[in-house]
C-alpha cells in the first residue's frame, strides 16, 4: 500500500522558511537535507569548500567539521542541544571557522576523517566532530558533546574553549598530535602497499572458519550487542556454500575441500540468521523493511533508522539464498521488504530515497510501537492470539511499548505460519500510517541507487517478476540519465539539484549494477555502459605505482590524503565492488587485460586478506570466484528465448559452467570479440553456437544445431 501522498506532509525536514528564520547560513542553498536542517542554526555553517577553507587560513582560525547525515538520532540530540542555542552560538563564530558535511553526500572525506578520530579516541560514530588546523589536519575529535558537563565528560563550551586555547597558545602541541596521527595512518597505508602476501584457497576457508567462530548459534549473526545485519559476511558465506559445499571441490588445489572443518555450514549459518532476524525485532513485521541495527545480541531493540542500503542488501541476501534453499518464507520477506522500498522510498520517478529517521515527534520509534491497549482496541476478537503470536505484553518490551517479534513465539517461521495473522497485521499499518510519520531524506544517492538496482535485478532469477526488473531497468535508465553527464558521475541528487561529484562507490556500484542488469537482460547495451564506466574508474581512481583505487578521485585537491583501502564497513568496499566487478568484465569481454587489473587489486590487498580475512569479506569473496568460476559458455544465435529453449533441450549433454553468456545474431558483441572470427564456416544466422572460455580464451565453436528441423546446421555436440 502506497501511503507516500497520505503522509507527505510528515515526510519535510525540520526546516523553517527563510522568512519565518532568525538566522540563516550558507547551509541554506546546499541540496543535502542534512545540511538543509542547519540551515537556520545561529551556527555560522560553510558547506565544505574552498571559501570555508580560504577563510580559515586567512584570519588563522582552527575549524570545526562537524560530520553527520539527516537520519542520525545523535546529530538530532546534538543539534537541539547546542546548535540550535544562542548561548554557545558565539563560541563558535567567534573562534572557528564551521563547516557541516552530509556523509553521505561526501563518504571519502567522511572516511578519511572517522579514521583520525577512532586513531585519536579510539572510537567512531556519528557526529563526527574533528577540530582541524587550516590546513585541514585533525589535533582533536569527539563524537556526541553534550551541552554542559556530564558525568566528567566536559560541556560544548569546555571543549570549545580548550581546543582554541590549545590551537593558539601550544602550537607545538597541536602539530606533535597532527604529525602523530598523520604519520600513524601513512605508516599503516604504507605497510600495506609494500607487504604481499600469497593468497590461495586456504585463505577463503580461514574467513569462512573465522566466521563460524564469531557466529551466535542461538540467535544468528556474529558477535553480541549491537548486532548489525552484515550483509557482506552473508553473501560471501553462500557463495562459499555454492563453491566448496554444494560441488566439494577445489580447484586450485586440485583436493577435496572440506567444507565441514568447523561443523556448520555456510548455509546454515545464513538460514539461521535469516530466521533471526526474521523473528526479532529489526525486521519490521507491520510495514516490511529492517532497521540498521539491533542494540541487543536477539534482534530484538533496533536503532530504528532505515536504511536504503541496508534493505537493497538484504534483498540481495535473500534472492541469493532461496537460489541455495527455495523456502518460500524467503520469498514472503523478500516482498514486504520490497513493498517497503515502493512504498517509502521510491520517488515518482522510480529512484529510490536514501533513508528513513528513527524518530518521529522527537522520540525514538514512537512510530513503529503499540501498546496493548492499541492493539486491543484495533484487533478486537482477534487480538488475543495475535497477542500471543507476537509476544505482546502488558508492560510491554520498549519503555512501556510493544515491537512485534517471534523471538520465544510458538509462531513456525518455516511452515509460514505467521501468514494466519496477515489480515491482523495489515490492520495495524493502517492505523499505523495515520500517524506522524519519520522524516525521510529524500536525497537519491548513486552508489546506494545501483545497489537496489542490483538487487532488484537479480530477484528476477528468483521470482521472474517483470514488475521487478522493469523497476530495476527504469532505475538504472534514470541514474545513467539525471547523474551521468560527460563522463562523470553526481554522487547525490535532491529536487532535481545535483550535488557532490562522485566517489569511488559510485562508479564501482554503478558498474555491478550495470552488469548485473546484463546477466539478466543480455541487453549489450549494458555491458558496454559497464565498459566505460570501468575505464573512468580506471582513470580516475587506480593507484598506477601500487594498484588497487583511491576512495576519491586522484584530482581532488581539498583532501588531506586519498587512501586505497578494501575493508568492508557498513557497506561492501569500493576496492571489493570493484573486484566484483573487474572478474565478470574478464568473464563477458574475454579481455586480458580486466585480468591484469584484478591480479594487482588482490596484490594490493594480498598481506592484510591473509592477516585480517574477516575485514575483507567482499574482496574475498571476488577472488574465491575469480578463482572457482573463472569460465563462461558463450552462446549465440537467432535470439534469446530460442537460445534457451535449445539450451534447456540439450542441458542434460552439455556440461556448462554456472555463468552462461547469449549473445544474438547482430549484436555489436560479435564484432569486438576476437574469437567470433573462428565461427564455422556452416553457421547461418539459424545455428546456435557454443564457446567454452576461460581465462581470456575460447575453445573452437560447438553448434547446437537448429531449432527447425529443415535448417541444416552442424551438430557437433
Amino acid at each position: 500500500m502506497d501511503d507516500n501522498k497520505m503522509n507527505s506532509d510528515n515526510n519535510k525536514s525540520d526546516v523553517k522558511d527563510k522568512g519565518e528564520s532568525k538566522y540563516t547560513n550558507r547551509l541554506a542553498d546546499e541540496a543535502s537535507p542534512y545540511l538543509q536542517q542547519h540551515a537556520h542554526n545561529p551556527v555560522d555553517w560553510y558547506p565544505w569548500g574552498e571559501e570555508a577553507i580560504e577563510k580559515a587560513r586567512r584570519e588563522g582560525k582552527p575549524i570545526f567539521l562537524s560530520i553527520g547525515y539527516s537520519t542520525c538520532h545523535w546529530c538530532h540530540v546534538m543539534e537541539r542541544e547546542t546548535f540550535e542555542k544562542e548561548e554557545f552560538a558565539p563560541y563558535f563564530n567567534d573562534n572557528f571557522v564551521c563547516i557541516k558535511v552530509d556523509r553521505e553526500e561526501m563518504p571519502d572525506l567522511d572516511h578519511i576523517y572517522m579514521n583520525y578520530t577512532q586513531q585519536l579516541t579510539g572510537q567512531g560514530g556519528w557526529p563526527n566532530n574533528v577540530f582541524l588546523t587550516p590546513e585541514l589536519k585533525p589535533f582533536y575529535a569527539a563524537t556526541y558533546i553534550p551541552p554542559y558537563m556530564k558525568f566528567y565528560s566536559p560541556g560544548i563550551v569546555e571543549v570549545l574553549n580548550g581546543v582554541s586555547d590549545l590551537y593558539h597558545n601550544k602550537k607545538d602541541s597541536v602539530l606533535n598530535i597532527t604529525e602523530s596521527i598523520t604519520e600513524r595512518i601513512n605508516a599503516t597505508e604504507k605497510k600495506m602497499r609494500e607487504e604481499k602476501g600469497i593468497l590461495g584457497e586456504e585463505n577463503i576457508h580461514e574467513l569462512k572458519d573465522n566466521l563460524t567462530e564469531r557466529f551466535d548459534k542461538k540467535y544468528g549473526g556474529f558477535g553480541l550487542r549491537p548486532k548489525f545485519p552484515t550483509p557482506q559476511n552473508l553473501i560471501f558465506l553462500l557463495d562459499y556454500h555454492r563453491i566448496f559445499e554444494a560441488d566439494g571441490k577445489g580447484i586450485i588445489t586440485g583436493e577435496k575441500s572440506k567444507p565441514d572443518r568447523k561443523n556448520v555450514s555456510a548455509l546454515k549459518i545464513v538460514e539461521k540468521t535469516i530466521e533471526s532476524i526474521y523473528r526479532g525485532g529489526i525486521y519490521d513485521h507491520v510495514g516490511g523493511g529492517i532497521s540498521r541495527y539491533s542494540v541487543d545480541e536477539f534482534w530484538m531493540v533496533p536503532h530504528f533508522e532505515k536504511m536504503l542500503y541496508d534493505n537493497a542488501l538484504f534483498l540481495e541476501v535473500l534472492s541469493s539464498l532461496y537460489m541455495e534453499d527455495s523456502q518460500p518464507q524467503y520469498i514472503g520477506m523478500f516482498y514486504k521488504t520490497v513493498s517497503y522500498i515502493k512504498d517509502r522510498l521510491m520517488d515518482p520517478d522510480g529512484l529510490f530515497y536514501s533513508a528513513e529517521d528513527a524518530d518521529s515527534e522527537g522520540e525514538e520509534g514512537k512510530f513503529y510501537v503499540f501498546t496493548e491497549e492499541e492493539i486491543d482496541e484495533i484487533l478486537k476478537d482477534k487480538s488475543p492470539a495475535f497477542k500471543k503470536a507476537f509476544m505482546v505484553k502488558p508492560s510491554g518490551n520498549f519503555e512501556g511499548k510493544n515491537i512485534l517479534n517471534l523471538i520465544n513465539s510458538e509462531i513456525s517461521v518455516e511452515n509460514e505460519e505467521e501468514q494466519k495473522f496477515s489480515e491482523e497485521l495489515n490492520a495495524l499499518y493502517e492505523e499505523r500510517i495515520k500517524r506522524i510519520r519519520p522524516h525521510r531524506d529524500e536525497k537519491i544517492l548513486f552508489s546506494w541507487n545501483s545497489m537496489a538496482v542490483r538487487s532488484l535485478a537479480l530477484s528476477y532469477n528468483m521470482v521472474k517478476d517483470e514488475e521487478l526488473l522493469q523497476m530495476a531497468v527504469n532505475a538504472m535508465d534514470l541514474l545513467m540519465d539525471k547523474m551521468y553527464k560527460d563522463g562523470e558521475i553526481t554522487a547525490s541528487m535532491k529536487d532535481g539539484k545535483p550535488g557532490k561529484k562522485g566517489t569511488l562507490d559510485d562508479y564501482a556500484y554503478g558498474a555491478y549494477a550495470l552488469l548485473t542488469l546484463y546477466e539478466v537482460t543480455t541487453d549489450y547495451t549494458y555491458l558496454l555502459k559497464a565498459m566505460e564506466i570501468t575505464q573512468k574508474t580506471i582513470n580516475h581512481f587506480w593507484d598506477k605505482e601500487h594498484g588497487g583505487f583511491h576512495i576519491a578521485p586522484k584530482e581532488r585537491k581539498d583532501l588531506i590524503m586519498n587512501p586505497v583501502d578494501g575493508y568492508d564497513s557498513a557497506v561492501p568496499s569500493g576496492n571489493g565492488i570493484m573486484g566484483e566487478v573487474l572478474y565478470l568484465l574478464s568473464l563477458y569481454t574475454h579481455d586480458v587485460s580486466y585480468r591484469e587489473y584484478f591480479d594487482k587489486l588482490m596484490e594490493r590487498f594480498s598481506s592484510p586478506m591473509e592477516k585480517v580475512p574477516e575485514a575483507y569479506p567482499t574482496l574475498m569473496d571476488a577472488f574465491m570466484k575469480y578463482s572457482f568460476e573463472n569460465s563462461v559458455a558463450v552462446i549465440t544465435g537467432p535470439d534469446f528465448k530460442s537460445m534457451m529453449l535449445k539450451l534447456k533441450e540439450k542441458k542434460h549433454e552439455l556440461n556448462l559452467p554456472r555463468h552462461i553468456q547469449f549473445i544474438e545474431n547482430g549484436s555489436p558483441l560479435l564484432t569486438t570479440l576476437e574469437f567470433f572470427s573462428e565461427s564455422p564456416e556452416d553457421a547461418d544466422d539459424g545455428c546456435i553456437v557454443l564457446y567454452q572460455c576461460a581465462g581470456g580464451t575460447c575453445s573452437l565453436p560447438l553448434s547446437l544445431g537448429s531449432l527447425e528441423p529443415e535448417d541444416e546446421c552442424t551438430e557437433d555436440i
